[in-house]
């Protein structure tokens, strides 16, 4: 059997994102969300996920604010997590910032999660696992506090994959939906028995997507990498490779 996690990302990113992650879960093949507590309209969010049954909701950590339009800060009192923001109090752009201030991110970046799964607990959302945005665990000793930190709380961490996809021939990344369809019913097609991840940021090509925007990325192009992820989940063809049998579509909960 071939089980695929299958995870949307980035909810409470904006509203489009919120809208574009419950299309795709109510599409029944995403069993996974992963939420950004300090972003921008994540309470909008919040009161779908504390009543959404059959898939898991996961705090996606996050420490820092990529995008030059649109910024978020940390949720925990500034003056506890102050190596994690800029002057403005924001976070910083980059985890090679957050590099840069050494071992004096730690207690600061356990303290923020902290914070961010308390909001999300007081809105009613049961958390199910944690996860890493822009996969800062690599900075050194943030991986090993931040699993200590999810046994304290009973919640497991899910940084990193599971089981790694099989080398199949052709483009790794694509905007066009259908392109992307052929690409991953190829991998599910080439691969052992076995659980994977799929991991995709679903959204829709709007006015506030469009304000994602990075400084070395053509104008519109992550809005529609998002419009994509999400006609990715919603396509008919993804719908009968689970109908026949060639996946099924899995929580983490799911796996243990």
């Amino acid at each position: 059997m071939i089980r695929v996690v299958t995870r949307a990302d980035d909810g409470g990113s904006c509203l489009s994102a919120n809208e574009a992650v419950r299309a795709v879960v109510e599409g029944g093949i995403v069993r996974n969300v992963s939420v950004m507590v300090p972003a921008p309209t994540f309470r909008e969010l919040a009161p779908w996920l504390a009543e959404v049954r059959g898939v898991d909701v996961g705090v996606h950590l996050t420490m820092n604010a990529e995008w030059e339009r649109v910024k978020w800060g940390p949720c925990a009192p500034l003056d506890r997590v102050q190596p994690l923001a800029d002057q403005d109090g924001l976070f910083l752009s980059t985890t090679a910032a957050l590099h840069e201030r050494g071992d004096s991110v730690i207690e600061p970046i356990v303290t923020e999660a902290r914070a961010q799964v308390a909001l999300a607990r007081s809105l009613g959302i049961e958390v199910a696992y944690l996860d890493d945005h822009m996969g800062f665990t690599w900075l050194p000793g943030v991986r090993s506090a931040l699993e200590a930190f999810g046994h304290e709380i009973g919640i497991p961490t899910r940084f990193g994959g599971l089981t790694p996809w099989p080398s199949v021939p052709g483009e790794s990344s694509t905007e066009d939906a259908e392109a992307m369809v052929t690409r991953f019913l190829a991998l599910v097609s080439a691969a052992p028995e076995g659980t994977y991840l799929w991991v995709t940021h679903p959204g829709f090509d709007r006015e506030d997507m469009r304000a994602f925007t990075l400084p070395d990325a053509p104008a519109g192009r992550i809005a529609r990498e998002r419009e994509a992820d999400r006609r990715f989940w919603l396509s008919p063809r993804l719908r009968e490779a689970v109908a026949s049998g060639s996946f099924a579509p899995g929580r983490f909960s799911d796996i243990g």
